[in-house]
């Protein structure tokens, strides 16, 4: 059961997800997100080029929340999921040699770099919560998310939030073998704050999924969920629920004792 108190520890560290825990990847309220956008632009773009009327045919609604049931919270999870849905794979274990897959996800990828820089704006209060974590942590923040480096590092820049996050400790899609909810991009995260393995419990992770929430609770850190996505009820009822649930960052500094 997630714990309704307030943080009883202070944080040696602090390691974010980007979409949709920093990034407002849903800038029109009830319409597609950044992400989804993107992709449905290449799936239609890439039905018509290889003449694939399931492609060609794809509905938003479709489109919409095939991340939420993909086997990994990734970009070739997500349209690998919506190819088995509809019926284009029979397997749905991902084949990421696939190459409709590969071609379509290097297009979706290029299709949202220019709306990631048009439309992407931060959560709020994100940017001055990253500043307050990164003096409390004296510096020790880092981020784990399935996102591209370069589109990382163009959202980091539009916000300022690049004068908090090293590069190093910038870990994208691009520098792990195993997508969320594997704890490798958590562990990695972790990894470069240069701290003790003793001191993962003290290491606060934020996310916004369930996939995401999983992978920090297997790397063992103290996991805080923030409902921009998913309803309270169903993160609690998670097998491995979050430690904590807020609905936005001032909620997040009341319970961290920060002020924004």
């Amino acid at each position: 059961m997630t714990k309704p108190a307030n943080l009883s520890f202070t944080p040696l560290g602090a390691i974010f997800d980007v979409d949709d825990t920093l990034l407002n990847n849903y800038p029109v309220k009830g319409g597609m997100g950044l992400h989804e956008r993107a992709r449905l632009f290449a799936i239609k773009e890439l039905g018509q080029k290889h003449n694939i009327p399931e492609l060609i045919e794809t509905t938003e609604e479709q489109n919409k929340h095939v991340i939420r049931r993909a086997t990994e919270h990734s970009v070739e999870g997500s349209i690998w999921q919506l190819f088995y849905e509809l019926g284009l794979v029979k397997d749905r274990k991902i084949d990421h040699a696939n190459p409709l897959l590969r071609e379509m996800a290097a297009r979706k990828h290029d299709l949202y770099e220019p709306i990631l820089a048009e439309f992407g704006a931060p959560l709020p209060q994100a940017v001055e919560f990253v500043q307050a974590m990164y003096v409390l942590t004296d510096g020790k923040i880092a981020i784990a998310s399935g996102a591209k480096r370069r589109d990382i590092l163009v959202f980091l820049k539009v916000t300022g939030m690049d004068a908090y996050f090293l590069p190093e400790r910038i870990f994208s899609r691009d520098d792990f073998e195993r997508s969320k909810p594997d704890p490798e991009p958590f562990s990695l995260a972790f990894t470069s704050l240069g701290l003790s393995e003793d001191d993962r419990a003290r290491v606060v992770a934020f996310e916004d999924d369930p996939k995401g929430i999983e992978s920090a609770k297997a790397a063992s850190l103290f996991t805080c969920a923030i409902t921009t996505r998913f309803e309270r009820g169903d993160l609690e009822t998670m097998e491995l629920a979050p430690d904590m649930i807020r609905d936005n960052y001032v909620a997040f500094a009341e319970s961290f004792g920060i002020t924004l």
